[in-house]
């Protein structure tokens, strides 16, 4: 018979796996509903709950992606990289007014965020900007030019300040995925900060 600790152990090994197959089953279909409505999204891209997403017929996000409870306004074309880590309260936006026209017309371009990207929390990205490989946008930073392959930028409007040495693993944004809500939280510390903006900040 299993004592009282191999029992403990047991329950907690049972109730990882079925947590672990409840998480997927949800991330499954929440990809799905997104997909259903025109978006394209690869593999095993996270899309946290609460995260707004325009016409999601002009969205593609690519394998390994984690979308925060992110607002992605959607009004042209939008491209998420691969393994991209896009933060809580980021706001992406690919539409705008024109000031000189009177009648206050709605223009919109596209936003293309490259592979290995992390997009901090609070941060703003306008239309038409690019944003390089592996590239770090500072928590709060707005960003209204394109951001080249690598660079750190911070604040408003966002400036370069340093240039990232290589990009984090693909088996970074997996375990994020795949740890449940307070491992998550300890991996961030872990890796960017009790707050989770060490390097990041503005």
């Amino acid at each position: 018979m299993l004592d009282e600790i191999s029992r403990l152990r047991l329950t907690r090994t049972l109730a990882g796996v079925l947590a672990r197959m409840w998480r997927r089953t949800v991330y499954w279909r929440r990809q799905r509903l997104l997909c259903r409505r025109g978006a394209r999204v690869t593999g095993n891209a996270f899309i946290a709950k609460g995260a707004q997403i325009g016409r999601a017929d002009l969205v593609e996000i690519g394998e390994g992606a984690i979308v925060g409870r992110a607002h992605l306004y959607a009004l042209a074309r939008l491209v998420v990289g691969r393994h991209v880590i896009i933060n809580d309260d980021v706001f992406i936006c690919t539409a705008s007014h024109d000031i000189d026209d009177p009648e206050y017309l709605l223009v919109v371009a596209p936003i293309r965020i490259g592979d290995y990207a992390w997009i901090a929390t609070r941060s703003t990205i306008l239309p038409g900007v690019t944003v390089g490989r592996g590239a770090i946008i500072g928590a709060s930073a707005v960003v209204a030019k394109d951001v080249p392959d690598m660079a750190i930028v911070v604040g408003n409007p966002a400036r370069v300040v340093g240039h990232r040495k290589t990009v984090h693993g693909d088996h970074v944004t997996r375990r994020l995925v795949s740890a449940n809500p307070g491992d998550r939280f300890m991996e961030y510390q872990r890796a960017y900060g009790v707050d989770g903006s060490k390097g990041a900040e503005g």
